[in-house]
């Protein structure tokens, strides 16, 4: 059994917006031994955002950390960013910051709140979801709020594109053919792609939900996330660890990770460069456990990435670069200690370098994400105004100045496209 801090679960799970929440985490022994192997690269990918609310306390596992204290405002002539980043902002509305870092503007007007967003990373096109009082709508509009069109309603969660912007994906609760994951091409109405393995009372294994993650690089094959469904009954946290599964073309779904966090714990997956691998990152990693580690997309026996230290280990916001992946990092003497984490670069041997100097907390961490060309990291760190809302902060992958952004709010960001 590996104990995980509860507010650390909360702020990932929040960012992930996941429609389950971690309570408490075991892990299976492994089939096979792992080996060591060169790191694989993992294709980046752009994340649903989520409206994060703002927390009413201060987490007790939040520690010291030493962000950026010189980041300054960028000259608005100045292109800073390598794309423009999309946020669901406190009024629950789609704001777009430019790639000047200060140049902003709100472009959407719904009528009710706005809780999920995904930007289609070739010309930017929007899918989001709106909360209603009975069911949610998913809606796409072009990258700038035009063109709008109402795709589906019910409860729905997680929208992700496809790299070249043609198809989409989301969990679908109440479908017109079940749970589980819908897809279609862009601008059509979503039809069932996987359906979720319901609860039934009485039998010895729970049933099964999915959400969707990442398309493979060649758009052939959906990764996905796999929870338990331990029936309506079940009491609140018992939902053990999160798994990993990937949907091929034919309809197929291929277990990965069991839901036990077997063969390891993988609370973040992504695709290689090449579609032939499953990354998977994790927090609260200790003794034998790693934190980031592979295995093939087709299953297999899995391969250490960093290896596994006494005490904790935490990785979160991975990402490739020509020479290994940059990640954030941080290590606890003992499981449950407060954690700071290092920007770091892990070279294909396994062994981590600081890439910056700074120390970050679990606020910057959690909801961070890299730009797509690996160029740099936004961040947030707590407004010093006194208000709830967070500051944005571009982080260059490299000892360049930091540069604070016009943004305000909370929650994970999304890149949109460069020339939109």
């Amino acid at each position: 059994m590996q104990n995980v801090s509860f507010n650390v679960v909360i702020r990932v799970f929040e960012a992930l917006a996941l429609t389950v929440l971690l309570a408490a985490c075991s892990s299976a022994t492994p089939s096979a031994s792992p080996t060591s192997a060169p790191v694989a690269t993992v294709a980046p990918t752009t994340p649903p955002a989520t409206i994060a609310p703002a927390p009413t306390t201060a987490p007790t596992t939040a520690p010291t950390a030493t962000l950026p204290p010189a980041a300054t405002a960028a000259p608005a002539a100045e292109r800073i960013l390598p794309a423009p980043l999309y946020l669901i902002n406190e009024q629950q509305q789609i704001v777009r910051l430019e790639r000047d870092g200060t140049t902003m503007a709100t472009i959407t007007n719904e009528a009710t709140p706005i809780v999920q967003l995904a930007a289609a990373p070739i010309d930017g096109t929007l899918l989001y979801i709106m909360q209603g009082d009975q069911s949610n709508t998913l809606v796409q509009t072009d990258a700038r709020g035009g063109q709008r069109t109402e795709l589906a309603a019910g409860i729905l969660s997680i929208p992700v594109w496809s790299r070249d912007g043609q198809r989409y994906a989301l969990a679908w609760e109440d479908g017109p053919q079940g749970a589980g994951i819908y897809g279609a091409r862009a601008g059509e109405k979503p039809g069932l792609l996987l359906a979720n393995i319901p609860f039934k009372a009485g039998n010895s294994t729970p049933g099964l939900r999915y959400t969707p993650q990442a398309f493979s690089p060649d758009g052939s094959q959906l990764l996905l996330a796999t929870a338990p469904d331990n029936g309506p009954d079940a009491p609140a946290g018992d939902i053990a660890v999160l798994g990993a599964a990937v949907l091929a073309s034919d309809g197929t779904a291929t277990t990965l990770v069991g839901t036990g966090g077997d063969p390891y714990l993988c609370f973040s997956a992504l695709w290689s460069t090449d579609g032939s691998q499953v990354i998977c990152s994790s927090y609260g990693a200790s003794d034998a456990m790693p934190a980031l580690w592979s295995l093939p997309a087709s299953g297999g026996k899995p391969t250490i990435l960093l290896p596994p230290s006494s005490g904790q280990t935490d990785v979160f916001s991975v990402m490739p670069t020509s020479t290994g992946l940059y990640a954030f990092v941080g290590t606890a003497k003992t499981v449950g200690e407060n954690v700071t984490y290092a920007l770091e670069q892990i070279d294909a041997n396994g062994k981590a370098s600081k890439l910056r100097d700074e120390t970050f907390d679990i606020n910057a961490v959690v909801w961070s994400v890299w730009a797509p060309d690996a160029s740099g990291i936004v961040i947030q760190r707590a407004s010093t105004d006194g208000s709830t809302s967070n500051q944005f902060v571009w982080l260059p992958a490299s000892d360049a100045p930091a540069v604070e952004l016009r943004l305000r709010g909370q929650g994970t960001p999304v890149w949109g496209a460069p020339g939109t």
